[in-house]
């Protein structure tokens, strides 16, 4: 979304806990649509206010986007296996 003219991500989240994997994920993609900006959206089943949601900023930051890719080298380097396919 545009928020003050400047492209923004938003992600919704469950769940009761958000960490930095899910920030990491963030950079990922901001990175892939130039964003510099991303929210998460977090709705967890104990609400965290009176509204029951909190809002998180993430900036773009490249530090951050380049420890998501060394994340993503182990992720697919402990996951060889490729999906299965089922057929009916």
């Amino acid at each position: 979304c545009l928020i003050n003219d400047e492209l923004s991500i938003m992600d919704w989240k469950t769940g009761n806990n958000l960490g930095n994997k899910e920030k990491l994920q963030m950079q990922a993609y901001m990175k892939s649509v130039n964003a510099t900006k991303a929210y998460l959206i977090h709705l967890p089943a104990v609400k965290p206010n009176q509204k029951g949601y909190k809002i998180i900023e993430v900036d773009f930051n490249e530090n951050q986007f380049n420890l998501f890719l060394a994340t993503k080298k182990i992720f697919d380097m402990e996951n060889t296996d490729k999906p299965k396919v089922l057929t009916l």
